[in-house]
């Protein structure tokens, strides 16, 4: 039993020291291979030699380590314009001819608000009488 996982640890050893060493990260290329879309990039110099492949080609985008040099240019807010005029108005137009106003008036009536501690009047048993009655003129 000694023997066999000496020979199993010797062949994991072998293993290891035979495999090719990766290249670094920032340096590595990877080649793209449209034909195998299981696994559609290998990095270069490990498995079949760049030839073999059929596809393009990718560097590491930025080198691991290396200082990058980059310059933002500051954003600015659009500058927004604000009119006073921004609402729309509507007033009444003299119109010539026999209407000496126009037809739509585009002016709300005024509501009266009452005060909170008023009650509100409401007869919902006339409302509901009324509606009946209007059902059964029309033999609903």
């Amino acid at each position: 039993m000694k023997l066999f996982i000496c020979f199993a640890y010797m062949l994991l050893l072998l293993d290891t020291v035979q495999a090719a060493p990766l290249p670094p990260l920032g340096k590595r290329k990877y080649i793209l291979d449209v034909k195998r879309p299981e696994r559609p990039a290998q990095i270069e110099g490990i498995e079949s030699p760049a030839s073999d492949l059929d596809g393009g080609m990718m560097k590491d985008p930025i080198p691991l380590g290396a200082k990058i040099n980059l310059t933002r240019k500051e954003v600015k807010d659009p500058e927004r314009v604000i009119s006073k005029t921004s609402r729309m108005k509507f007033e009444k137009v003299a119109v010539g001819g026999r209407y000496s106003v126009p037809r739509v008036s585009f002016e709300k009536d005024r509501k009266e608000i009452r005060h909170a501690d008023e009650p509100i009047k409401q007869d919902y048993k006339k409302k509901v009488q009324e509606s009946e009655q209007i059902l059964k003129d029309l033999n609903w």
